[in-house]
């Protein structure tokens, strides 16, 4: 019996025990032991979901702790404490961001680049990265838009018109359903037809494959041949080009006869006097020709 009660006082010890421990421990996870010789505060907007003990984070990893929120001028003032060793750049960023997919909060500080720091009991400010709230009014635009549209959709005139559409379209389906019946016969030979030339097609593309290919063949022989032609028109009017170019620089005899007058002229004096040199030999022949036998 009194080693039943023994075990009984043993066991409630150990129980009394485990819960001054976990408070304990819980206690102090809520303190900044070592840390309270750095402090900071940081001014927000608003500071929604924040508490006691939230971590201060840079590039993910803790280096304070939340220690009191306090309402000053109609704005959040949040006192941290960080470990004495960490110090952060006068142009660090302070941001109250989510702490992740299973909710709570945290303050990431973005480390600036400045080479002056922070001291103990500086107040800065800080920012709230967007969220939930900040949808609001954009989705109670959102709302009022889809709801204007979704009552225009379904007013009674659309409804109205949408169901005479509908009407109409099960008219036309009707019809047509109607036409094919009554010309199932005519479409079937025109389908017969198409196949038959289909093959008929195919049989005379076959027969004549060896021409065909000949065709193709010659076309091919005729378009290297018209490629040299081609090449041959362009080297004639390069040529023509450059000869067009000689006569308008008035080179060579081409040019100064077209473009000096006196040359024109002397040429032009001395066909003349030939062709009256020539008139009178026909006319007397003897006066240039003489014949000695003696």
């Amino acid at each position: 019996m009194k080693t039943r009660n023994m075990e009984i006082a043993i066991g409630i010890s150990f129980f009394i025990a485990s819960i001054i421990l976990v408070i304990g421990l819980i206690w102090l996870s809520e303190q900044t032991v070592g840390w309270n010789n750095y402090e900071l505060r940081i001014a927000l907007e608003r500071a929604e979901g924040l508490k006691r003990g939230d971590p201060l984070t840079v590039v993910g990893i803790k280096i304070g702790k939340v220690e009191e929120i306090l309402f000053r001028n109609n704005r959040a003032e949040v006192k941290v404490y960080l470990q004495s060793d960490k110090k952060l750049a006068r142009d660090s960023k302070f941001i109250l961001d989510s702490g992740g997919l299973l909710g709570g909060k945290l303050i990431n500080v973005t480390p600036g680049s400045s080479q002056d720091y922070l001291v103990d009991g500086e107040t800065v400010e800080g920012e709230v990265a967007p969220g939930l709230l900040d949808l609001g009014p954009a989705m109670a635009n959102l709302e009022g838009k889809l709801t204007a549209g979704a009552d225009a959709l379904l007013s009674t005139d659309n409804i109205n018109r949408m169901l005479l559409i509908v009407k109409d379209m099960q008219t036309t389906t009707a019809s047509l359903a109607d036409l094919i019946t009554k010309n199932k016969s005519n479409v079937d030979e025109t389908l017969a037809n198409l196949k038959s030339g289909t093959g008929s097609l195919s049989t005379l593309v076959q027969d004549h494959k060896g021409g065909i290919d000949t065709t193709v063949t010659r076309l091919a022989q005729a378009s290297k041949r018209f490629d040299a032609i081609s090449k041959e028109l362009a080297a004639t009017s390069t040529t023509l080009r450059d000869i067009g170019k000689a006569i308008q620089d008035r080179r060579g005899s081409f040019g100064a006869l077209i473009y000096e007058r006196e040359l024109y002229d002397n040429l032009t004096l001395a066909t003349r006097n030939l062709n009256e040199l020539l008139d009178d030999i026909k006319k007397q022949p003897q006066k240039y020709v003489h014949v000695s036998l003696f």
